[in-house]
């Protein structure tokens, strides 16, 4: 058993955030807050009922993580809850919290910020060493490559139709593409009858869109093992994946988690948020056209990267400054597509400093690693826990893994 007064505990808190989908708005009900404490209690061992528990809670270290989803505007109302919680009941506490969400929590007491996607990216290829992954970029390739994971998003069927309705898909891509169960297919038909009836001005039909999944479902040279879970959506954690997509290709077209400005905070809530597509394929040594929100690649130069888009047709395609173009992703779409189009030959005409710009962009990786490494030994020196760094990224990916662990970290 564990002595519940000398145990740190780490757990997610989206478990809490995510109570109710239909309102982030709506005050953590005392119902949850119950089951906080509980689960807290249940992982501490601890046999005491929760009144006599939390008499004992002034050596309780609660570390809550936050790395996961790009959220609503309105979960910092439940995030504030939460620290109201736990500071009103006496409970020490810290939050790691996903850096890319630092603009929006620099004002809480405890809060520790986390490139966590990219240290993911490291502990899968270069840690923990499960993940080969391309030493150098092969420029001869004439391919480009396309991932989409969960296919179902604006930005990934709508760009993998295009790209199949122009005729270069086939010839000039490698990709993925899983459009298997039921609700996805529905899913990704309402995207494609809009954008073949709006864009392309094609007479939309379930023939067109058939002939569009036959054609693209999944790939030959694509490996990826996606699960589908309960409801029918799939769920791809980015690894493992196969080395030969980045051996074999020149660059990728990134497609990030988020794309679509359409939010519940609307325009101001529409910040990036980088995960291990956008790593893996800077360690991977790939030149890249990003599919992700506005101003990402202004994100990625202000962390000290490359970004490549001065070899594209429309350089500024990132900054949106056409509020036509920067309020409908449809036609935002159609200038990656334009960028995509020229974008190999146009590194084909800049080889060296495509060079140069990605072995930057490697070494440049390792270094943010290291410092991230310092900032987690720092805090775990400075909180007396008794953990190793490996194990410490161990457990955070445990907890992020859709396993929903909570984990017991015990005091030096």
């Amino acid at each position: 058993m564990v002595d519940a007064q000398k145990a740190t505990l780490l757990c997610p808190l989206e478990e809490i955030l995510f109570w109710d989908w239909s309102d982030f708005s709506k005050p953590i009900s005392d119902q949850i807050i119950k089951y906080f404490f509980y689960k807290i209690k249940d992982a501490v061992n601890a046999c005491q009922p929760v009144s006599s528990w939390v008499s004992h809670k002034e050596n309780i270290h609660i570390i809550g993580t936050l790395f996961w989803e790009y959220l609503p505007e309105n979960f910092e109302t439940k995030i504030n809850q939460i620290v109201d919680i736990l500071s009103n009941n006496g409970i020490h506490f810290t939050f790691l919290i996903n850096a890319d969400y630092s603009h929006k929590f620099n004002n809480i007491p405890n809060v520790v910020f986390i490139n966590y996607f990219l240290l993911r990216t490291y502990w899968y290829t270069q840690k923990y060493r499960n993940q080969e992954i391309n030493r150098s970029w092969n420029h001869e390739s004439k391919k480009g490559l396309f991932l989409t994971g969960k296919t179902n998003k604006i930005h990934r069927v709508g760009l993998l139709y295009s790209l199949y309705q122009r005729k270069v898909l086939m010839s000039d891509f490698m990709w993925s593409s899983f459009i298997k169960t039921e609700k996805i297919k529905k899913e990704c038909n309402d995207i494609v009858k809009y954008y073949a009836s709006s864009i392309d001005g094609l007479l939309y039909s379930d023939d067109l869109f058939g002939q569009f999944v036959e054609d693209t479902n999944g790939s030959a040279e694509d490996t990826i093992d996606v699960i589908t879970g309960p409801e029918g959506h799939t769920f791809y954690s980015g690894f493992p994946y196969d080395l030969q997509l980045f051996s074999d290709t020149k660059y990728s077209v990134v497609s990030e988690s988020y794309f679509s400005t359409s939010r519940v905070g609307g325009d101001n809530d529409a910040f990036p948020f980088i995960t291990e597509k956008t790593w893996k394929t800077i360690v991977n040594n790939h030149p890249f056209v990003m599919v992700g929100m506005p101003n990402t690649n202004l994100y990625l130069e202000k962390l000290g990267f490359k970004v490549f888009d001065e070899f594209m047709q429309h350089p500024n395609y990132q900054a949106m400054t056409d509020d036509n173009v920067f309020r409908d992703p449809y036609k935002r779409l159609e200038v990656i597509v334009e960028n995509i189009a020229e974008f190999a030959s146009n590194l084909d005409d800049n080889k060296e400093i495509v060079s140069q710009y990605i072995t930057h962009n490697t070494n440049h990786f390792s270094a943010i690693v290291d410092g991230e490494l310092n900032k987690i030994m720092t805090f775990l020196s400075a909180n007396n826990i008794r953990i190793t760094i490996n194990g410490f990224l161990s457990l955070i990916n445990d907890t992020a893994d859709d396993h929903n662990e909570y984990h017991i970290l015990l005091a030096r």
